[in-house]
């Protein structure tokens, strides 16, 4: 109900207290309302906030375990590439070794000539020397004779 009151010869009504209570309790109400609304979407957010920091740990892990693989890697890497350089001496030692298997073998066979020329000139000496003995047989039976 609506009161008036005389001022200055006009009428203003006059709200009651209740009206006023029940807006100040409507606005108390969706300003309740609100604030549950935003809490929820608060802990919404909260717990978004927690997955996406959980799966960046996973990934910092996932992360920090491939930074091992590549180090792992890389010492192998390391070593495979000393292994090749090793590998690389030892064929160019091995080419050594072919070519002096090759200058050996070209030496074999001059030994080998040589060896049969040695033969061939003892036999020639052999027989020069039973020709010389002949000869001073020779001259010892003309000497005497």
């Amino acid at each position: 109900m609506m009161r008036y009151e005389n001022v200055n010869y006009n009428f203003i009504p006059k709200e009651s207290k209740q009206g006023i209570e029940s807006a100040i309790s409507l606005e108390q109400q969706t300003l309740l309302e609100e604030n549950q609304a935003l809490q929820e979407e608060n802990n919404k957010l909260r717990s978004t906030i927690a997955t996406y920091e959980e799966k960046l740990e996973a990934l910092q892990y996932e992360l920090l375990n491939k930074e091992k693989e590549v180090e792992t890697v890389e010492g192998k890497l390391t070593s495979l590439e000393a292994n090749i350089e090793e590998f690389k001496d030892l064929k160019t030692d091995l080419d050594k070794v072919n070519a002096f298997k090759a200058e050996t073998s070209t030496l074999n066979e001059k030994v080998n000539t040589l060896s049969q020329e040695n033969t061939a000139l003892k036999e020639e000496v052999e027989s020069y020397k039973q020709h010389v003995q002949m000869l001073y047989l020779m001259l010892l039976v003309l000497a005497v004779l």
